[in-house]
């Protein structure tokens, strides 16, 4: 098991489909609620959507665009219980 802070999958893969791996990602217990972003050149932001992405982005695409949205993800992920109930200092 290999746990991520976010994944950014690409729809066009060689072996299946960004969809076909979020969905697959979203059957893993440990990967519900870990952001995910989609990338593709087709318009399939309603079924990348539907299938659990938390942000589509169409291609092409800029950095500034991709790092705003990562980072908005990023951001509003709850805090881990294990942080949260540290004594603050």
């Amino acid at each position: 098991r290999t746990d991520f802070d976010l994944l950014l999958l690409d729809n066009e893969l060689h072996d299946c489909t960004g969809l076909q791996l979020l969905s697959h990602a979203r059957r893993q217990p440990h990967h519900q609620h870990t952001p995910i972003i989609l990338l593709s050149v087709r318009d399939c932001a309603g079924e990348a959507l539907q299938a659990g992405a938390d942000a589509f982005l169409r291609k092409p695409n800029n950095i500034v665009e991709i790092l705003d949205t990562v980072r908005r993800l990023l951001d509003a992920r709850p805090v881990p219980h294990a942080i949260a109930d540290r004594p603050k200092n």
